[in-house]
């Protein structure tokens, strides 16, 4: 774990004080104040100045503890002003959540406005339980200003989140835009911003927008993203710089990759070429989630996260053709089905789009399908009547298709939460709604239905649990993704590597293959970070990279010939927001895929198909408008 974890939870927990508004100009002896009271043990203060403290963390790690209830936010915004030399994540515990933010490690104070909403209500968090110090030991940080206001507060405040090419695929002699995305964590809009520097490797042309164009205002607590017209002579690797200037603008500079790819020169083509699939002794499938069918539904990650952009673009997941290029993308890398989010809720459907494209593609023989319904759906919503609804559906609308997924003859559904039918229906409410299932499959002429439980914790091996899935009628268990650390305990629960993910899967396979009771259809992590969606009080696991999610495959290989469970499933392959995501993007081009292509799959003696977008064909984009509902 890296250091920047530790001192500015405790911040956090310091500045969550419910205190005067004018407290933040009261000076170290207010603060000495409102640590005694909030406090069990208060913390220790190492210098006292006229307008700030100096603290230090715990040097065996054990958390601070807040009074019972001495701390229930009111107000939408926690504000704090901090220094330190060395960079951290806060993280601060309430009942029913947590926030985290980030801290500069640049010794210059730098305020942070929290947001401590949830599900748009002041004090849904609850009160605050504790604060963590975690792996920074006795450092030491100095503390100005602490504060609950109904908006933010202090001088802009920049970051570069990130930066480089828009598109996946970027070809020499052509005109690209390259993207400065910048998050203000200040409670005043950042202006008079300007690129102070911008250097590309020798063969790239910076044809507007570069170093001394004026940068676009950046709103209090906001983001913004300014574009650069560049050209490449050649194809490339190699190394942007940058730095912006301007009050609020980061002192150091940002640099990263940049990449011209060399152009295939493929002909012309009037719809998506006909996938070649590559053959497989695994069955490999992955999770879906068909989401991003509007414009708006897509804005949050073209606002906040643009370095996620697919190689499709902000696509249009409605359209047949769409659907036909994953279709083929998945096929040439080894993957043969795919479990997709599916909502219902006493007879109310939604996300089916992508269903409905997928009857209309052209090559939809080539993949299968199956319902992974989310059934995470309000008390009282299971009922016999309603499962002998969503049955009928299920038989007329999908178990009758050649292209619907099926495991030893029976058609596939994966049941999200199990729990909510015992929740409904009493103690063994899951098996009667599953029985009756079963039997109106059998009356179609079915052979039954494979029913798969999604397992709950995701990271806990529990035989007994098992067990009671069994008894309920399932014949398989699973998960929806894997970021379990196993015997690793991360130092920050919040935030942690992506190593420790790939270095435990193994382990938790084997756990899995161990309880035995019910095959375990084994979970290829595609990583998690869910900001987008959880704003920071989700978890963030770090530093994923094409690299890692390669071992994770080769292990799973491994695991699969020694066990003899040739049928695995990726995490999702598209939660955007949630950070778990595998499809084509700019941020790794193909290399997930590839990486389970070269696990599972026996190269053809031609060698691979090429892996490619719709413009190297001439075909494409797929917008949606963003102001479309």
């Amino acid at each position: 774990m890296s250091i920047r974890n530790l001192f500015p939870q405790f911040i956090a927990v310091i500045a969550a004080l419910a205190i005067p508004a004018g407290a933040a100009e009261n000076g170290g002896a207010a603060l000495r104040e409102f640590l005694t009271a909030f406090f069990q043990p208060p913390p220790r203060i190492y210098a006292e100045n006229p307008d700030f403290v100096t603290l230090r963390t715990l040097p065996d790690g054990k958390p601070f503890l807040f009074k019972p209830d001495a701390f229930r936010p009111d107000k939408r915004y926690l504000v704090l002003e901090i220094r330190s030399a060395r960079p951290g994540t806060g993280l601060i515990l309430f009942q029913s959540g947590k926030r985290r933010f980030r801290v500069p490690g640049d010794n210059a104070w730098h305020v942070c406005n929290i947001d401590l909403y949830k599900d748009g209500r002041a004090a849904g968090l609850g009160a605050a339980v504790n604060i963590r110090f975690l792996d920074l030991p006795g450092q030491e940080f100095g503390l100005r200003r602490f504060r609950l206001s109904p908006v933010p507060e202090g001088p802009a405040d920049l970051e570069i989140r990130s930066a480089g090419l828009t598109e996946t695929f970027n070809y020499p002699g052509e005109e690209r835009e390259f993207f400065i995305h910048v998050r203000n964590h200040g409670g005043m809009a950042a202006t008079g911003l300007a690129v102070a520097r911008l250097a590309f490797p020798p063969g790239v042309t910076v044809l507007s927008g570069g170093a001394g164009e004026k940068f676009p205002d950046v709103p209090p607590c906001g983001f913004a993203t300014h574009t650069v017209k560049v050209k490449a002579g050649r194809p490339l690797k190699g190394v942007f710089r940058l730095q912006l200037s301007g009050a609020g603008a980061p002192r150091e500079a940002f640099r990263g990759p940049v990449e011209f790819d060399r152009n295939p020169q493929l002909p012309k083509a009037g719809y998506v070429p006909e996938p070649r699939p590559v053959n497989t002794r695994y069955e490999i499938g992955a999770f879906y989630f068909p989401g991003w069918e509007t414009g708006k539904r897509w804005n949050q990650i073209r606002t906040a996260a643009p370095e996620r952009k697919p190689l499709l673009g902000y696509y249009d997941e409605t359209s047949p053709e769409v659907v036909d290029w994953q279709i083929k993308w998945l096929v040439e890398n080894g993957f043969s089905f795919l479990l997709v989010d599916w909502y219902w809720n006493r007879g109310s459907r939604s996300h089916e789009h992508w269903v409905r494209a997928f009857d209309r593609a052209r090559y939809n023989k080539y993949l299968k399908w199956a319902v992974m319904w989310a059934n995470h759906t309000p008390p009282g919503s299971h009922s016999v009547e309603d499962q002998r609804a969503v049955t009928r559906y299920w038989i007329d609308n999908y178990f009758n298709k050649p292209y619907y997924y099926r495991i030893d003859g029976r058609p596939v559904v994966v049941i999200w939460q199990p729990g909510n039918m015992r929740r409904d229906l009493g103690p063994h409410g899951t098996h009667k709604l599953l029985h009756i299932s079963q039997e109106m499959a059998k009356e179609a002429g079915l052979p039954g239905i494979c029913f798969i439980a999604m397992k709950w914790p995701e990271a806990a091996v529990d035989a007994q649990a098992i067990e009671t899935l069994k008894a309920d009628g399932f014949s398989m268990t699973s998960i929806y993704h894997y970021m379990g650390t196993g015997d690793r305990t991360p130092a920050n629960p919040a935030r942690y590597d992506f190593s420790l993910v790939a270095e435990s899967s193994p382990e938790f396979w084997n756990r899995n293959h161990k309880a035995g009771v019910l095959p375990f259809l084994p979970n290829l992590s595609t990583g998690w970070n869910d900001f987008l969606w959880h704003f920071y009080g989700g978890t963030a696991v770090e530093n994923r990279t094409p690299e890692l999610f390669r071992e994770i495959c080769r292990d799973a290989r491994r695991f699969a010939d020694r066990t003899g469970i040739r049928r695995l499933v990726l995490a999702p392959l598209n939660e955007w927001g949630e950070g778990s995501y595998a499809e084509p993007n700019r941020e790794y081009k193909f290399k997930m895929y590839e990486a389970v292509r070269d696990a599972f799959a026996t190269p053809p003696s031609g060698g691979w198909p090429l892996n490619y977008g719709p413009e190297a064909v001439g075909l494409g984009p797929y917008p949606l408008d963003p102001a479309a509902p």
